[in-house]
C-alpha cells in the first residue's frame, strides 16, 4: 500500500501567516494606520520558527542496528514543512532517496516500552516527535518520542486509531544516571551535592564593574565558593596582579552575597614560585579573609621539561615549605588535568586539604549517542585509577566544565549538567568546582538551579 509521507500534524511554526487584507481580521473601528501595522507585521514578521524546537515528522525507514548491542534507536523521518524541496520516497524500498533526509537518532533504553531491532519496530508512515540539537541550522537531529502509527500494515491503522496511537517518550539524557541505565534524573535525585564553586578570571579582582557581573551570576545560582585568578598562566616571574585593597573589597563583596573566595594561582617548579605562592599569596589572601589558595599544576610545571629527579625535588620543596610556613592557616586546593603525570605533583597533593581532578567533559570530545565509550563513566574510571593513590585524607572536589555543554552525546545543556551532577555523586564527593563561573548563565544556569535546594 502507499504511504502518505505528508500524514501527519502541522507544524505551526512553519505556516505563512495570513496576508491577505482580504482574509484579514481587522475591525471597522480600527484606524487606517492601524490596520496597516498589522497587515505589515503579519506578513514580515521575523524568524517563525524562534517559538518552536519540536517538530512532528513522518517516520521513512527505522535503520538497522549498526551492532546488536548498540542501543541506539536511528529513523529516517520527513518534516513536511522543511524537506518540502527533498523528493518524496517513492515507495518504502526507495532507500536512495530516504538516505537524503537526516536521521533521527535516540538511545533505545530510554523509551518506556523499549523498542527492538526490527524496522517493523517502527514502521514508515508512524508518525514521530523529533527535535534538533542545534536549531540554528537544523543539525543535531533527535528522536523524541514515537507517536501515532500511521498507514502501517504492521500495526494497522485503524487498530492504532482506536487506542490512541503509542506514545513512548524518550527521556533524551544521555547515558541515563551516566552508568547507562538511560533514565531521566527525577527531581529527587537531584541532591548530594552540597557545595558547588566555581574558578573566575583575575578581572574579577580588578575590575568593579566585571566583579559586579560575576557577583549577579554567583547570586542567581547561589553559589557558595569562588577562587579567582591572581597571575597568568605565561607569567615566568611570580606576580599577584591585584594590591591588598582589592583582594580585601573583593572577598568582602563576595561575602556579602553568601560566598567564601579562595585565591589561585598557576605554579612553577622553580624558587621564585614556591616561595611567591607560599611567603606572599598566601598572607595577602589571608589578610583579605580568604579561606583558601588553589594551586593550578597545568602546563607551566608539568611541561617545564625538568628530569624526573628534579620535578620530584621541588614538589617535595614546595609541600615543606608549605607546611613550615602555612600549614593550618589557610586551605590549600591542588587542581590538575586528569590525565597529567601524578609522580611530579605527589607531595604537594599530600599536603592539600583538597584535591580537584578537572573531569571536564564538552563537545569537544565529539561523542554522540551511542558510543559505547561513555564520557562521564571513562573520566570515572581514569579518575579513580590514577588518582587514588594520592586523595589520601584530602577532601575530594570534582572539577566540572561549564562551557560547550550543548550538543554532548546529541544533548541539551542541562542534560549535560545533569550528567556531570551524577558523575560527582559516582565519585562519592559533595563538592563540584566549574571552570568558568562567566559561562554559569543561560540553560547551564538553569539547570544547576535544580539542584539548588
Amino acid at each position: 500500500m502507499t504511504i502518505d509521507w505528508d500524514n501527519c500534524p502541522s507544524n505551526t511554526g512553519f505556516l505563512e501567516r495570513e496576508t491577505d487584507p482580504e482574509n484579514t481580521e481587522l475591525t471597522e473601528n480600527e484606524k487606517a494606520v492601524d490596520q496597516l501595522r498589522k497587515v505589515l507585521e503579519q506578513a514580515y514578521t521575523k524568524d517563525k520558527l524562534s517559538k518552536q524546537t519540536q517538530f512532528n515528522a513522518v517516520c521513512l525507514r527505522k535503520l538497522k542496528e549498526e551492532t546488536e548491542d548498540s542501543g541506539v534507536v536511528r529513523v529516517k523521518a520527513r518534516i513536511p514543512e522543511l524537506h518540502s524541496l527533498i523528493p518524496k520516497p517513492k515507495s518504502e524500498k526507495d532507500y536512495a532517496t530516504m538516505s537524503l533526509y537526516p536521521t533521527f537518532v535516540a538511545l533505545k533504553s530510554s523509551f518506556k516500552d523499549g523498542v527492538g531491532p526490527s524496522a517493523e519496530e517502527i514502521p514508515p508512515g508512524t508518525v514521530l516527535l523529533v527535535t534538533f540539537g542545534n536549531m540554528s541550522n537544523f543539525s543535531q537531529p533527535r528522536l523524541l518520542e514515537v507517536g501515532l502509527i500511521g498507514a502501517s500494515e504492521v500495526r494497522g491503522a485503524a487498530a492504532a486509531a482506536s487506542s490512541g496511537g503509542t506514545s513512548r517518550g524518550s527521556s533524551t539524557f544521555p547515558w541515563g544516571f551516566v552508568d547507562g541505565s538511560g533514565t531521566e534524573v527525577p527531581s529527587s535525585e537531584k541532591e548530594g551535592i552540597s557545595k558547588i564553586g566555581a574558578w573566575s578570571y583575575s578581572a574579577t579582582i580588578s575590575n568593579k564593574s566585571y566583579r559586579n557581573k560575576m557577583l549577579k551570576i554567583a547570586k542567581n545560582i547561589n553559589l557558595d565558593y569562588v577562587s579567582i585568578f591572581v597571575n597568568g598562566k605565561d607569567d615566568l616571574i611570580f606576580k599577584v596582579k591585584a594590591s591588598q585593597a582589592q583582594m580585601n573589597e573583593t572577598v568582602k563583596d563576595f561575602k556579602s552575597i553568601g560566598v567564601d573566595v579562595g585565591f589561585c594561582t598557576w605554579i612553577r617548579p622553580n624558587d621564585d614560585y614556591i616561595n611567591g605562592i607560599v611567603n606572599r599569596l598566601a598572607p595577602m589572601a589571608i589578610k583579605a579573609g580568604a579561606t583558601t589558595i588553589d594551586v593550578d599544576v597545568e602546563e607551566p610545571w608539568t611541561k617545564a621539561g625538568l628530569s624526573a629527579a628534579d620535578f620530584q625535588a621541588k614538589d617535595l620543596q614546595f609541600a615543606n615549605t608549605w607546611n613550615t610556613n602555612m600549614k593550618g592557616k589557610i586551605r590549600l586546593s591542588v587542581n590538575a588535568i586528569t590525565s597529567a603525570p601524578i609522580d611530579i605533583m605527589t607531595r604537594m597533593m599530600t599536603v592539600a586539604d583538597e584535591i580537584v581532578p578537572q573531569m571536564y567533559v564538552t563537545n569537544r570530545y565529539k561523542k554522540f549517542v551511542g558510543d559505547t565509550d561513555n564520557p562521564y563513566q571513562r573520566l570515572i574510571n581514569v579518575t579513580l585509577k590514577r588518582w587514588k593513590t594520592v586523595l589520601g585524607g584530602a577532601d575530594l572536589v570534582v572539577g566540572l566544565a561549564s562551557y560547550y555543554q550543548d550538543g554532548i552525546g546529541e544533548f541539551l545543556p542541562a542534560d549535560g549538567v545533569d550528567a556531570s551532577l551524577m558523575m560527582a555523586k559516582k565519585m562519592g564527593t559533595t563538592e563540584v568546582r566549574y571552570w568558568l563561573l562567566p559561562a554559569l548563565n543561560g540553560k547551564v544556569a538553569a539547570a544547576l538551579k535544580a539542584w539548588r535546594k
